[in-house]
């Protein structure tokens, strides 16, 4: 099958509807899974390739895991946070293209893409942009979307630590989906951003890669390499 791709939000029904109207007014055909996260967004106007699930709380996590459920041959999965705005027409299809069915692909953020300290990081897969798109094969040879346990915080970093010096992710500087995080000014911090348990998903996550599992889903991809 296709392409899904999953926009997760919690307590952000005004941040999310935002990113839905970027994502149509940037011409997004994919389907899309907006996951509101143990909340209710009465009032959310949906394009027609979207779909609102409204699930009790269980972190990004969760949502990933319903999505592999639901969708277990998509040819690519996709994640939008609700601070990120899609830009460039067409840039779902792009991303996807640059996934393939092996390979992580990002975009340009307007955050670290525009820091000369972090782009480096960026481009070479040590850190990862906006708009975010895991080939389909990749993700079924790892075994999950999420790492075990992790709820939100920390999951992009298990990704760039079971990738690192594979060559395989894939940045797109010419395509843009913007990350409007509170750590560049973008927006103001809120209460989503300081929920209790990102610290400690962060500190599992920190664990994790030093993990008997982790190394063997390593050598996996090592060999697939």
């Amino acid at each position: 099958m296709s392409a899904i791709w999953l926009l997760s939000t919690k307590g952000r029904p005004i941040w999310c509807q935002e990113v839905l109207d970027a994502c149509e007014k940037s011409q997004m055909t994919s389907q899309g899974i907006v996951w509101v996260d143990g909340d209710s967004y009465p009032e959310l106007c949906l394009p027609e390739n979207w779909q609102k699930i409204e699930a009790p709380w269980g972190g990004l996590r969760a949502g990933m895991q319903w999505c592999l459920k639901q969708f277990p041959k998509a040819s690519q999965y996709g994640w939008l946070a609700d601070d990120t705005h899609p830009i460039t027409e067409g840039w779902d299809k792009l991303v996807e293209e640059a996934a393939g069915t092996s390979y992580l692909a990002y975009c340009r953020d307007g955050w670290l893409s525009d820091n000369w300290i972090a782009r480096p990081f960026l481009e070479i897969g040590e850190d990862l942009g906006g708009g975010l798109c895991w080939g389909g094969d990749l993700i079924r040879k790892v075994g999950w979307w999420a790492p075990p346990k992790l709820r939100q915080g920390g999951i992009d970093y298990v990704w760039t630590r079971l990738l690192s010096g594979l060559e395989m992710t894939r940045y797109l500087d010419d395509v843009t989906v913007l990350h409007k995080s509170w750590r560049c000014g973008a927006r103001a911090k809120d209460g989503i951003d300081v929920l209790p348990h990102i610290d400690e998903d962060v500190q599992w996550a920190f664990a994790y890669v030093s993990s008997p599992g982790f190394r063997r889903i390593r050598k996996r991809l090592e060999a697939a390499a």
